[in-house]
């Protein structure tokens, strides 16, 4: 949870109020479109601006899981930098970022054995039950 601060202004009164808001969780597909709470982020070891996350957010999927796992992974890691963490707890951002390193890091990477295409799968769903939990 965040704390907004809100200053009001009620004719010759003002005041200041602390407000608490609810940090919320996102999809990839709400952060192909909105505003980016940070300018980069890192994903595998490389650093992506915004416009390169959000070209990489609008490659499609077409059976390559491992470009799937990055759309779920840059989702998760903005929902983090704004502030909604409790979905991720256990390292899940951590330990789906490692898989996704050790499989050839930035998509796309089409040739997982069927061993990986599990584990990824397995990702990927973690991940969007986390993007999608309600506020």
């Amino acid at each position: 949870m965040r704390k907004l601060f809100v200053l009001a202004m009620l004719g010759a009164f003002s005041a200041m109020m602390i407000v608490q808001v609810q940090a919320c969780y996102y999809t990839p597909g709400y952060w192909k479109k909105h505003p980016w709470p940070v300018t980069q982020i890192t994903l595998c070891g490389e650093t992506l601006t915004e416009q390169a996350g959000r070209d990489l957010l609008n490659t499609p999927i077409k059976g390559d899981l491992t470009i799937q796992l990055a759309h779920q992974l840059i989702a998760a890691k903005l929902n983090w930098e704004s502030g909604a963490r409790s979905a991720y707890s256990g390292g899940l951002i951590d330990n789906a970022e490692a898989f996704l390193s050790s499989v050839g890091g930035v998509p796309p990477n089409p040739s997982l054995s069927r061993e990986d295409q599990e584990i990824c799968s397995h990702w990927i769903d973690l991940l969007d039950r986390a993007n999608n939990t309600p506020w």
